[in-house]
């Protein structure tokens, strides 16, 4: 089964792409990316461009601390991080 990453970027920069892609390889993960036009700004956005129940769509964030430095998660749709 060929696996896919869906990022949802309507003006995608070749840089994060190349970004993108170059983490997958780091991780050893193996597919292609696709870009859609559709919004993905909310995991229910995501879900409906991409079909899925919203339990399928996983989100990354990241947050930055008072002190400068970053936190990054990556959790489910239909979680909140507080």
């Amino acid at each position: 089964m060929a696996k896919s990453l869906s990022l949802f970027a309507p003006s995608a920069r070749p840089m994060g792409v190349e970004l993108t892609k170059r983490m997958m390889e780091e991780l050893g993960f193996k597919g292609e990316i696709i870009l859609h036009k559709e919004s993905g700004r909310t995991s229910e956005d995501a879900a409906r461009a991409l079909g899925v129940p919203v339990r399928r769509i996983i989100k990354s964030l990241l947050f930055r601390s008072k002190d400068g430095s970053y936190v990054g998660a990556i959790v489910l749709g239909t979680s909140k991080v507080d």
